[in-house]
């Protein structure tokens, strides 16, 4: 899923960045787009069963998902770098 872009029921649309699993859960980064252009805002979201996926609210979560997402960012510089 990543590099696609989805909509949200809002009408918000988030360019996916990055994906990661854990305990067998998928979860995904999203960057807000803005007319079609990038911005600073960014959420997390996990994949339900029915493809669907849903805004991750809960703070402990959302740090678990920020150390996940921020090691394969390293991971990918460092892969470049070498």
């Amino acid at each position: 899923m990543v590099d696609k872009i989805i909509t949200l029921n809002n009408k918000n649309k988030y360019l996916i960045l990055d994906e990661t699993s854990i305990e067998n859960k998928k979860y995904y980064l999203g960057m807000k787009l803005k007319n079609k252009e990038p911005t600073n805002n960014y959420l997390y979201f996990e994949e339900l069963n029915n493809n669907n996926i849903k805004p991750i609210i809960d703070e402990k979560t959302k740090e678990i998902l920020l150390t996940s997402f921020t090691i394969n960012y390293i991971d990918k510089v460092y892969d470049v770098v070498m």
